[in-house]
């Protein structure tokens, strides 16, 4: 079996893994990467795919997308998109959101629902937010942690327990979750002094925002996810927390920062929402919160107590390694992909949209617009300003100019004058004498 996936990624993302590349790995499935310029060209070499893949990176480029599909309906082979998150209902304060990155490609998106064979996802949640939009089969694929990747560390207790180092990363988009444990990371520093280190990896510090307390900000070392494991092992951390702010976004994420903590041998603090709720049993294989005064809760107890956090992970480990592992689902994934069948010659169905989702086209396309209007009159007053410099430096340059002319003139004038020829043998006589030893 051989896919072709449709990627814009330059190096092997989180995404990537855990949605394809992983799975495809421990099924001895090969996958060739096509970028979204090498569609077309690769068109005629495109019939030895079992499966076309689309990832969801790759639904920013509207045409290649709809080019990549009909290739798979003219060789009658299954198109397959796979979405890990409801990029229709953004929360309004996700960098996302903001910037309008998807807003472009939301109709085309609502297009590619309608056209792929097969749709994949990872959660049940996500499936039942998305089930109206689209007429293809939706399948459920699970992230599950790659033990080849990140290997198992067992728990082990910090030689100083008078210094514990309180870990929480993810990618710049999680800055929005911040809010939810910054009044207990403050409470907690508080109750604590001088014990206390909170790191905050791959995730932005706010700039609109000043902690209270000292917070060590590591930026991203690589963007390549294969690298990622041992360069947040080298954080020596006593345990790590997963917040999510309460949303319909959130709540169809997976769980998948639990694996990793629970994979680098630290409990885990998470948001008591849909994706923790549905691994983490609180109080046996890790913590849930809520309020601030749980949060806080839960760090006074991680804090005090090695063996509590021990106890914690030796639970989350064996959950992990029973369920969690992509290894052992393999067989399910293959079947699934053996199981998809091209549509070729599907009829459309007229969509029913309800209220809710028109309005959160509206919204993200109408914010889209205003960030582009914004950025456009930046642009703009820095052209503006720009051309203000480049026309006072022309001035201040003509200036110069012509202050080289008329000191040429000057010396000219002196240079062709009767008083300088009259002069000129006392000058000579002058130069020899200061050349006479």
């Amino acid at each position: 079996m051989r896919i072709a996936y449709l990627t814009p990624s330059t190096h092997l993302s989180a995404i990537d893994h855990y949605r394809l590349i992983g799975p495809a790995y421990h099924a001895g499935v090969q996958t060739d990467f096509f970028s979204p310029n090498e569609v077309v060209a690769s068109q005629a070499s495109m019939s030895q795919y079992d499966i076309f893949y689309i990832s969801r990176e790759a639904v920013k480029y509207a045409k290649e997308c709809e080019a990549f599909v009909s290739i798979a309906c003219q060789h009658k082979k299954p198109c397959v998109l796979d979405l890990d998150d409801n990029l229709f209902d953004l929360p309004e304060n996700h960098p996302d959101f903001i910037s309008g990155v998807y807003a472009p490609t939301l109709l085309s998106l609502l297009s590619l629902l309608q056209e792929v064979d097969a749709i994949t996802v990872p959660t049940n949640t996500l499936k039942e937010s998305i089930n109206d939009l689209a007429e293809a089969p939706i399948h459920v694929v699970p992230n599950y942690l790659d033990l080849n990747l990140w290997g198992i560390r067992p728990f082990s207790a910090k030689p100083k327990e008078d210094q514990v180092t309180i870990l929480f990363f993810g990618s710049p988009s999680h800055i929005i979750d911040l809010p939810v444990i910054a009044e207990a990371l403050k409470q907690t520093y508080a109750k604590y002094p001088g014990k206390l280190e909170y790191v905050l990896y791959g995730i932005p510090v706010p700039t609109d925002y000043s902690f209270e307390f000292p917070v060590r900000h590591i930026p991203s070392e690589t963007f390549v996810y294969q690298d990622f494991p041992e360069k947040i092992k080298k954080i020596n951390a006593t345990f790590g927390l997963a917040p999510l702010s309460d949303s319909l976004f959130n709540r169809a994420k997976s769980p998948i920062k639990f694996f990793e903590y629970t994979a680098l041998g630290l409990p885990t603090i998470a948001s008591n929402i849909a994706p923790y709720q549905s691994v983490i049993t609180d109080g046996s294989n890790g913590l849930l919160a809520t309020s601030t005064d749980e949060w806080v809760e839960a760090m006074s107890n991680l804090i005090e107590s090695p063996g509590r956090r021990e106890d914690l992970v030796g639970r989350a480990q064996a959950d992990l390694k029973e369920k969690w592992l992509a290894e052992t689902h393999t067989p399910q994934w293959l079947a699934m992909l053996q199981g998809l069948r091209s549509r070729s010659g599907k009829v459309k169905q007229p969509l029913k949209l309800s209220d809710r989702f028109i309005q959160r086209l509206m919204d993200q396309t109408q914010n889209y617009m205003v960030f582009q209007t914004c950025r456009a009159e930046e642009l703009e007053a820095a052209y503006q300003q720009e051309k203000k410099e480049k026309e006072i430096c022309q001035g201040y340059k003509s200036h110069l100019e012509a202050q080289r002319l008329d000191l040429e003139k000057t010396l000219d004038d002196v240079f062709s004058s009767t008083s300088w020829r009259i002069t000129e043998p006392l000058r000579r006589l002058g130069n020899w004498m200061k050349r006479a030893p």
